[in-house]
């Protein structure tokens, strides 16, 4: 079963050091890199439900 509207968002403290393209070749639509605030995290998610 494939879920294709399912957004992926990456976490990680290594967030800035991963390569996006990389990244969406496995299906990553987003990296957050730790630490993080709310309104970071706000941001990608609305920017990921307007797609």
């Amino acid at each position: 079963m494939q879920y294709h509207d399912l957004k992926i968002v990456l976490i990680s403290e290594w967030g800035d050091q991963l390569d996006p393209a990389e990244a969406r070749t496995h299906s990553v639509d987003a990296i957050l890199a730790k630490p993080f605030d709310l309104t970071s995290l706000q941001r990608i998610l609305y920017s990921l439900l307007d797609q």
